[in-house]
């Protein structure tokens, strides 16, 4: 069963459908540590003041944000006296065509499944209902935040996606448009369904975290390494 990261319910007009929510899709890092290379041990990041080389734990420390070129110290009562009301409800706010929407809105996908508390037939109902072509716009309080969601189907059940705030969008500098010819774009078409392919998600492979496992596993185990290490060293008394 996946992870449950929110529970709540959907909310389309007087419709309430309990939910809850896992992660759709997450990117997958690797995760280096730093270590010391003789012991192998884990190496501590400290809270240094670079100036004075003054030591600080992290209870010493306040966080600030820079406000013309100064830094400005909000305290922890500051920052929960802003925070939304908590919620546990999905408020969709209305439908929209799924092609209106950017994709570049997108920031994270979630699974939206039936609670298995609660009778499922208003989870289908609103997930038949939902067709590729329409999707619900809505808004969800999580982690202290409110967030712009949208709300698809996906086969049988829904997907949530969280979107990107307006100003987090970045346009990119247009140049000077300038009319193309027709029949080249016409040709260009042409050429694009010619070239059509089938979507096949399975074929795409993160080459660089593949290729560094591959680089994890052909490295010497210790036991292979002190063999390794013992076989050069009686090699070199041979030569002698």
């Amino acid at each position: 069963m996946s992870t449950t990261v929110w529970k709540g319910t959907l909310e389309i007009s007087a419709l309430s459908v309990p939910v809850r929510m896992s992660v759709a899709a997450a990117s997958i890092t690797l995760d280096f540590r730093l270590i010391d290379p003789t012991t192998g041990r884990g190496v501590s990041q400290r809270f240094v003041d670079p100036e004075t080389g003054k030591l600080f734990t992290k209870s010493d420390l306040a966080r600030a944000l820079d406000l013309d070129a100064r830094p400005v110290i909000l305290t922890d009562e500051e920052l929960a006296s802003i925070e939304p009301e908590k919620s546990s409800e999905i408020e969709v706010s209305g439908f929209l065509r799924l092609r209106d929407v950017d994709p570049i809105y997108f920031s994270a996908s979630y699974h939206l499944q039936p609670d298995g508390k609660a009778d499922n037939a208003a989870y289908h109902l609103v997930a038949q209902a939902l067709s590729d072509k329409y999707v619900a716009l809505g808004s969800m309080v999580r982690r202290n935040k409110r967030h712009h969601v949208l709300v698809r189907a996906s086969g049988e059940s829904l997907v949530l996606h969280t979107l990107y705030h307006a100003g987090e969008v970045r346009h990119p500098d247009q140049p000077q448009a300038e009319p193309s010819d027709p029949e080249q774009v016409r040709l260009a078409r042409l050429l694009m369904r010619r070239k059509r392919i089938a979507w096949k998600p399975d074929e795409l492979i993160d080459t660089h975290r593949r290729d560094v496992l591959a680089l994890l596993k052909a490295k010497p185990k210790p036991d292979d390494l002190t063999a390794e290490l013992q076989a050069s060293l009686a090699a070199t008394k041979a030569a002698k």
